[in-house]
């Protein structure tokens, strides 16, 4: 599956790692986090479609958040550090994933930053278009 193979790809960088350790969660963020960490979530995955032929490239985005909050230490800074951190791996990756899935390219198609003053978080939000080859089967 796709998002598990950038979660893998993502938590094996070393400079995502001095960041946020292995705290990269699927749409959610737990109870009780250790800040900063990050989520990611797929926003669409719409099939390709030819009238004759197989497609010979798919694509889906995805939308990977950073964290930072508390109401001691909650800092824009580490929330960017953490952005800029996995938009190093993510951005203008092309080969294969750790689960096998073959990748034409991620692209960053836009970014934001936020912040919500409920839960005393700094957020920044950044969307990447996947490319990916159909499975060989």
């Amino acid at each position: 599956m796709l998002e598990a193979g950038i979660q893998q790809l993502v938590v094996a960088d070393a400079g995502v790692q001095a960041i946020i350790g292995t705290r990269f969660y699927p749409v959610l963020v737990p109870e009780n986090p250790t800040y900063p960490c990050a989520t990611y979530q797929t926003i669409s995955n719409a099939p390709s479609y030819l009238l004759e032929g197989q497609p010979t490239l798919s694509s889906m985005r995805i939308q990977v958040d950073t964290w930072s909050g508390g109401t001691k230490d909650a800092t824009y800074l580490a929330a960017k550090q953490a952005q800029e951190a996995i938009s190093e791996v993510l951005d203008l990756f092309k080969g294969t994933l750790p689960d096998g899935t073959r990748v034409a390219g991620i692209f960053v198609v836009g970014s934001r930053d936020l912040y919500e003053q409920d839960a005393r978080v700094y957020r920044t939000t950044t969307d990447y278009q996947i490319f990916v080859y159909p499975d060989a089967g």
